[in-house]
């Protein structure tokens, strides 16, 4: 065995390991998104057979502390349509959805992190002008 075969072993078990290590501690998040401030939202479900036409779709990114972190990453409802200038009284209705795209799944590989991407949804009722 010459010594430059074994240097070879070293770093690709080196790099073997690394990449075990985000896998094991990456790629777990912990969030949690709550309707608190935004009363006209709790314990609300809307007939599935209702027509819904989003008025307006952002996303936002959310980092979290992944599965290392005792509380729970928190946003809620009130704050993420603070961002676009909205009231929780002039949604008519509101849908979100939690999800990873790639790239969060790529960002999230990195130990003790983990971005995710929250879809939001909203139909504003007829009286809001923009």
């Amino acid at each position: 065995m010459t010594l430059r075969g074994a240097y070879g072993n070293s770093h690709l078990s080196l790099l073997v390991s690394f990449i075990g290590l985000f896998f094991a501690v990456g790629c777990s998040g912990n969030l949690k998104v709550l309707g608190r401030g935004c009363r006209a939202f709790d314990a609300q479900f809307s007939d599935s057979s209702a027509p819904f036409q989003p008025g307006q779709v952002w996303q936002k990114k959310v980092w979290t502390g992944g599965h290392f972190k005792e509380r729970p990453t928190t946003v809620t409802l009130r704050e993420v349509l603070k961002e676009k200038d909205l009231d929780c009284n002039e949604v008519r209705s509101l849908r979100y959805t939690v999800m990873q795209s790639f790239w969060d799944q790529i960002f999230s590989m990195a130990p003790f992190f983990e971005r995710m991407t929250l879809k939001v949804e909203v139909e504003i009722k007829k009286d809001k002008v923009f």
